[in-house]
C-alpha cells in the first residue's frame, strides 16, 4: 500500500521484506498478471495498460519460489506460451469437445485463485501438484465469458459421469489420463477449499468452475467440482 519507487534504466534494486509485504505483487504488476486498482505502473515512462501484452512480457522473466515443470525439455518449459514456438499443454475432455490450453496460474494480491485470462482455456494452479506426479492437480476454467451465458470450456462441465476421460497432454502430446471417480456442488461459502486443493492423495485432478444461478454484484453462487483418478 502506498508503495512508489523508480528503477533507472541498468540499474539492479533488491525488494526485500516479510511473507505477505507485497514482493512477488511488485513483480506481477510489472507483467500485468493482475492491474493495479490505484496508481500506475510505467515502464519507459508508458503505463503497462498500454503496452501491447505479449510485447511487454517479452521482456519480462520472473523466476518463482517453488518451480513447476511440464513434460518435455528445459528448453520447452523455458518456451512454454512464446508466441509461434511451443504448443503449452492441454486439457482435453474428449466427451465434451474440450481441448483447452493450460496456463499456469496462482493467486492475486487478496488471495483468491486467479482465473484463466481466456474462455478457451484452462488454468493450473502451481501451488497444487504438477499433473502426473503422484498428486492432485487442480485445474480451474471458465463457465462462460465475456458476458453471462456465452459458453466457455466447462460451460457443460456437469455432464461428466463416473468413467468418463480426462487426458493433460504435454508439448510433446504425450498423454496422462484420468478417469472421473466423483463430483460435487458445492455454495460458495460451504466449499470446502482444503480437502479440494489437499496434495496428500493419489494422482488424480481436480477440475473447478462456477455454478448454478447468477447474481449481479457477486457472480456465480455455487462450484462445480469434479475429480479424476489417474489410469495411465
Amino acid at each position: 500500500r502506498d508503495c512508489s519507487f523508480s528503477v533507472a534504466p541498468g540499474e539492479r534494486v533488491a525488494i526485500v521484506g516479510a511473507t505477505g509485504e507485497g514482493k512477488t505483487t511488485c513483480a506481477r504488476l510489472l507483467n500485468r498478471s493482475y492491474d493495479v486498482r490505484q496508481g500506475r505502473v510505467l515502464v519507459d515512462g508508458v503505463d503497462v495498460r498500454e503496452w501491447e501484452l505479449a510485447s511487454l512480457r517479452r521482456h519480462v522473466g520472473i523466476i518463482f519460489q517453488d518451480s513447476v515443470l511440464f513434460a518435455g525439455t528445459v528448453e520447452d518449459n523455458l518456451r512454454l506460451g512464446a508466441d509461434g514456438t511451443v504448443s503449452p499443454a492441454e486439457l482435453v475432455i474428449a466427451k465434451l469437445r474440450v481441448r483447452a490450453p493450460i496456463e499456469v496460474k496462482g493467486v492475486d494480491a487478496h488471495n483468491v485463485m486467479e482465473a484463466p485470462d481466456r474462455g478457451a482455456d484452462a488454468a493450473w494452479y502451481r501451488f497444487t501438484a504438477r499433473p502426473g506426479a503422484g498428486s492432485n492437480a487442480v485445474f480451474a476454467g471458465h463457465l462462460d465469458f465475456g458476458q453471462v451465458g456465452n459458453p466457455a470450456i466447462f460451460w457443460h462441465l456437469d455432464q461428466l459421469v463416473t468413467g468418463d476421460v480426462i487426458d493433460v497432454v504435454s508439448p510433446e502430446q504425450t498423454e496422462i489420463r484420468y478417469r472421473v471417480t466423483q463430483h460435487w456442488d458445492y455454495t460458495v461459502r460451504d466449499i470446502p477449499m482444503a480437502s479440494v486443493l489437499a496434495t496428500d492423495r493419489t494422482d488424480e485432478v481436480t477440475l473447478i468452475t462456477c455454478a448454478g444461478s447468477y447474481a449481479h454484484g457477486s457472480g456465480y453462487v455455487r462450484r462445480l467440482v469434479v475429480r479424476a483418478v489417474r489410469t495411465a
